[in-house]
């Protein structure tokens, strides 16, 4: 039997760990899925090693934190913000489905100071079909076949936004090619379609791009573990190829953080004291134009919205009801299961083959409570899977 070196099995380990960490995460994401969001958070930070920052928070740590700042609301500062810039990308947790609630409601605010492309991480390739159709399809992209992503590609096409796919065609990491040099291909063919399919046409198109994670980032950054190789990030790269620098905003540092860490006694405080910004906020600096932004888009992303800690009522997330936009609806009596598990979707009447839900949840049968549908008004389709 052969033993492996403590550097052999080191790596070998770390395969494991990645392994498990990928299986959590696509968990966390078909959680979100079908509307089980407190899953969803509990199978990411599992799949994260189940690390737990919970311990006593002092006072004066909060208090250190944000002293200097002051919440405002935070679409009104992004937008202040970006009537000046030609380009904003935010991004999101791709198991969060809350992000894309954000998102629309930010998408409606740019659409009317003048941004008309939508570029989204998670579009296929070409875009004809979703312009013309008025909705997403399962063919339409990934993540989009959530709810809340589909509903935000939906009624930003509604606002005639032009949706574009920009993604890296080359899905595959070639043999004996580092993660980063695969990152840095891929950040490449993003920012080359960007410019390809949006600015080198239209020079002065004002655009909302959506991501996922760190492809916001705009300084170069050296990657741990792989001998100080370096990787620049999609909005780098845009940057440097058209000399536009992007407003970027992240989300998802400030989202739902661990019962016990620090990020949640700040959302307590933020949102907790008299001068309450709404269900979102961001941290202006009192003495500057700066925001504050925490983890691991400090020093790079410009700004970061402070999302109000999720409470559930009727067995779904508070936020769901985006500003009276979505309300509670009871499931019919006919489609609750007798026995086991079902998946209740609600689509929209009209929408045609491979429609995505309006919204859709898991309900237990036997439940004294069962969850409520959140809808927007409108007519509806149900349907059900066991």
């Amino acid at each position: 039997m052969t033993r492996l070196t403590k550097a052999e099995k080191k790596a070998e380990d770390a395969k494991g760990e990645d392994a498990v960490s990928r299986a959590f995460q696509e968990l966390a994401f078909t959680r979100s899925l079908v509307g089980d969001y407190t899953g969803a958070i509990a199978a990411f930070r599992k799949g994260s090693g189940g690390r737990s920052t919970a311990r006593a928070v002092e006072a004066d740590e909060v208090k250190r934190v944000l002293e200097g700042y002051r919440a405002i609301p935070a679409l009104d500062a992004i937008v202040q913000e970006a009537k000046g810039r030609q380009i904003v990308i935010l991004n999101e947790a791709h198991h969060i489905a809350r992000h894309r609630l954000f998102a629309q409601m930010l998408a409606t605010r740019l659409r009317a100071i003048g941004f008309e492309y939508l570029a989204c991480e998670t579009f296929s390739s070409p875009t004809t079909g979703l312009a013309q159709r008025g909705y997403p399809t399962f063919t339409d992209g990934y993540y989009t076949g959530e709810p809340l992503f589909a509903d935000f590609v939906r009624q930003s096409l509604k606002l005639s936004y032009i949706p574009v796919a920009y993604e890296t065609e080359r899905h595959t990491r070639t043999p004996n090619q580092s993660p980063s040099d695969s990152i840095n291909e891929r950040e490449t063919d993003q920012a080359t379609h960007l410019v390809e399919r949006i600015l080198g046409k239209n020079p002065k198109a004002r655009v909302f791009i959506y991501v996922g994670y760190s492809h916001l980032l705009k300084k170069e950054v050296t990657r741990g573990g792989e001998d100080g190789k370096k990787v620049q990030w999609m909005a780098g790269r845009l940057k440097a190829m058209t000399g536009i620098d992007p407003l970027t905003i992240d989300q998802t540092a400030m989202t739902d953080p661990a019962p016990g860490s620090l990020e949640s006694a700040i959302l307590q405080e933020v949102f907790s004291a008299a001068t309450d910004p709404g269900a979102a906020a961001v941290l202006q600096r009192e003495d500057s134009a700066a925001y504050l932004v925490r983890g691991n888009y400090a020093g790079d992303a410009e700004m970061q919205v402070c999302h109000r800690l999720t409470k559930l009522v009727q067995g779904r997330p508070d936020w769901l009801g985006l500003n009276g936009y979505r309300k509670p609806q009871d499931i019919p009596t006919d489609l609750l299961p007798k026995t086991g598990r079902r998946l209740i979707k609600a689509m929209v009447e009209g929408e045609g083959d491979g429609v995505i839900a309006m919204d859709q949840v898991i309900v237990e049968a036997g439940s004294e409570t069962p969850p409520v549908l959140m809808l927007p008004a409108g007519r509806f389709k149900f349907a059900y899977e066991e």
